[in-house]
């Protein structure tokens, strides 16, 4: 969402590329050590608001120029634009099945639901925001059409919008668009900064001087987002033109490192903290590894699997292994409830094998293999979840299969 901003800046007034992501990094900064998360919290509905100027202002857009008659006309002369895969069923697989992971990582999305005034507030926003997704969506691929029936030569997206409707509306109109990017912004990106700044300030402040106090804990969070802001602006010296090979990278690196970590901390006691630790270090590094292998590309992965799938399926393998052989535990059969978990988790793996086995060739030509891989690991990892409890907690149920294992 910075990136687009700073896209849209780059078209409206000619302003460089990194100056251009430099103001926004800075307008954020600034927005962010001024109100907290309290500023972000109380902008989302001025956010919301701004976001229908927007589409207002694109749907006008689009009617005057090319029209819905122009639309049609270039899916009929380009019909690759509007074919369901024409991207590439594993990068669309991989889009939707991070995000659905992401529901467990988002750690900003966290934060605004609790700061809503009671959990009906925060889930009725949840379900309001699902459901808008639908409009982001299809907006998106309305002015992205647009955009190339008006200006078919222009290959960066985030710059090709802005460019088409500078050519298209009065001035005003694109100052309203562009003031809709900022929204997005404000609407995602404080979050994401402001919640990793909270994460380093806060958690890792404390964790590294457990005497600290409140004060200290803001200043080392304010210092955090200075650092995470210049951070900004190092990764977009890199590679600021491309903002899809950053969500690639940071589904990897991100969730590549902290899904295992996560999930055993919502769901699994006999996880141990050298485990989630090691967990974290080979899922993030098998993750960019792979990236690496691949070339760092953005159409095409090595061995053609995404590297989001082999970071998570190594950060799962590495907890398992090691929480189980550094524990004490048993396997509880004795609740219905654990039983059928284990039976779903066994099903499901054994489901996806199947069809690995026999669809290997075409799974492996179309890149899903990856995918299939990890949904293996993941049905197991659930099995193991639901059926084995700490040697403590076997004895304590009776368990008649009790067994201790590791140490």
């Amino acid at each position: 969402t910075a990136l687009a901003f700073a896209s849209c800046i780059n078209a409206v007034t000619g302003m460089n590329m990194m100056a251009s992501v430099i103001l926004t990094g800075s307008l954020l900064f600034i927005f962010l050590v001024s109100g907290g998360m309290y500023s972000v919290a109380m902008t989302q509905t001025a956010n919301f608001f701004v976001f229908m100027i927007m589409f207002a202002v694109i749907l006008y857009g689009v009617a005057i120029n090319p029209g819905l008659e122009g639309i049609i006309a270039l899916t009929k002369t380009r019909p690759e634009l509007v074919a369901p895969a024409n991207v590439g069923l594993q990068k669309i697989l991989a889009w939707f099945g991070t995000f659905w992971i992401n529901v467990l990582l988002a750690q900003a999305a966290f934060q605004m639901t609790l700061s809503c005034k009671n959990s009906e507030e925060g889930q009725k926003g949840l379900y309001i925001a699902a459901g808008f997704n639908v409009i982001f969506i299809s907006m998106g691929v309305l002015v992205g059409l647009a955009a190339v029936a008006v200006n078919p030569g222009m290959a960066r997206g985030l710059v090709a919008v802005p460019t088409y409707l500078m050519h298209t509306l009065p001035a005003p109109l694109v100052g309203l668009f562009a003031l809709g990017i900022w929204a997005c912004a404000l609407g995602w990106g404080a979050p994401c900064q402001f919640s990793g700044a909270t994460s380093l300030g806060r958690d890792v402040g404390s964790a590294l001087n457990p005497n600290a106090t409140a004060a200290d804990l803001v200043r080392y969070t304010k210092w955090s987002l200075a650092f995470l802001t210049l951070l900004m602006f190092f990764f977009a010296f890199l590679r600021s033109e491309q903002a899809a090979w950053w969500n690639i990278f940071a589904w990897t690196a991100r969730n590549g490192a902290t899904f295992a970590p996560v999930v055993a901390a919502l769901f699994w006691p006999l996880v141990t903290k050298r485990a989630a630790v090691a967990a974290l270090l080979v899922g993030f590094s098998t993750g960019l590894l792979w990236n690496h292998l691949g070339g760092w590309a953005i159409n095409s992965f090595y061995l053609n699997t995404h590297p989001v799938w082999v970071g998570m399926s190594a950060n799962i393998l590495t907890i398992v292994v090691l929480s189980l052989s550094e524990s004490k535990w048993t396997i509880d059969t004795q609740s219905m409830r654990r039983k059928n978990i284990a039976i779903l988790g066994g099903a499901f793996a054994g489901l996806f094998s199947l069809t690995t086995l026999l669809q290997f060739n075409w799974l492996s030509s179309t890149g899903l293999l990856g995918m299939f891989l990890f949904l293996i690991v993941l049905g197991v990892w659930i099995m193991l979840m639901a059926i084995t409890v700490s040697a403590e907690e076997g004895a304590i149920v009776g368990s008649p299969a009790y067994e201790v294992v590791g140490e």
